[in-house]
């Protein structure tokens, strides 16, 4: 009995989820409001404002990632003025998806489509590539009435602050850290490896050209990567290469970079001199080495 009743709630609830089914309108993957949309975004990038303008209904809600206002149809040429800053501007579908209209029974025709946007800001040089989500809702008169679009603005606000002269942080020529640094390299070209450790978090991390990007290697690796380097040279010569600089970051971070020449000698009597290198040491708040990146040609060595 029990399996029974199972059987026709199970058919009973099938039954009532279909029935409950109500359609609301039509979508379209081809329709005259879709191929208005994509003439208006050709126009905008040719930068015709009258064009553009001219698909816009009289008064218009603009929104952005849902903040909507009120505007008035002229409102939108400001659009094409900004944009016309790029240079090689492309707006495309952004495939695999298409562009939809949808004609609601009473909601009106919309249009949704999913663009990719890709440009170089002439001012600053930066390269933007833009996923953006657009609704439009079309009125009586074939206008647009509303547009919405979604998108991340982290680039718009990085190309604000790229026209701008905005402080990073403070530059040191002389500092303590930059003394833990010097330290730290003269105790590793001397093979004091015990001494070199004392330098370092326990967690820290090392990055070097030789690793694939966004690779990095923990302290335990690096020491015996370290003892091999070792048991390959008799001797091991950094020699400093300009000044080193400290800069704290305004995130309140620490970094520094210094610059060397590496001269070794193998086992064998073999010497390879002039080798540049550039190090970069990261700190913690205890003025401890937390992450190194190393930036050599390695094949320097060979």
């Amino acid at each position: 009995m029990k399996k029974i009743g199972f059987v026709l709630v199970l058919v009973l609830t099938t039954f009532l989820t279909v029935n409950a089914q109500k359609e609301n309108g039509i979508v379209y993957s081809e329709h005259e409001a879709i191929n208005k949309t994509k003439a208006m975004w050709a126009a905008f990038v040719k930068g015709d404002k009258e064009a553009f303008v001219s698909f816009f209904a009289d008064t218009i809600w603009v929104g952005s990632n849902g903040e909507y206002e009120k505007k008035p149809q002229k409102y939108m040429s400001g659009f094409v003025d900004w944009w016309n800053g790029f240079d090689n501007f492309i707006i495309q579908d952004d495939k695999p998806a298409f562009p939809d209209a949808i004609d609601y029974k009473n909601g009106g025709l919309w249009v949704q489509d999913w663009l990719l946007w890709t440009g170089t800001h002439k001012a600053t040089g930066i390269k933007v590539k833009i996923h953006v989500h657009d609704l439009y809702r079309f009125n009586k008169d074939g206008k647009i009435a509303v547009a919405n679009q979604y998108f991340s603005d982290n680039i718009f606000e990085q190309i604000e602050k790229s026209q701008k002269t905005i402080e990073s942080g403070v530059i040191y020529k002389y500092h303590p850290y930059i003394n833990v640094t010097r330290k730290a390299v003269n105790a590793w070209a001397a093979k004091d490896i015990e001494t070199w450790l004392s330098f370092y978090t326990p967690d820290a991390v090392f990055g070097s050209l030789s690793l694939k990007d966004g690779e990095s290697i923990d302290l335990k690796t690096k020491k015996a990567d370290d003892q091999k380097t070792f048991a390959t040279y008799n001797t091991i010569e950094l020699v400093e290469s300009g000044e080193p600089v400290c800069v704290a970051y305004e995130k309140e971070y620490y970094v520094v970079y210094s610059w060397w020449v590496l001269s070794v000698t193998t086992m064998d009597g073999k010497k390879k001199s002039n080798i540049p290198v550039m190090l970069s040491h990261g700190f913690d708040n205890n003025g401890k080495i937390k992450w190194e990146g190393v930036y050599m040609d390695n094949k320097r060595l060979e």
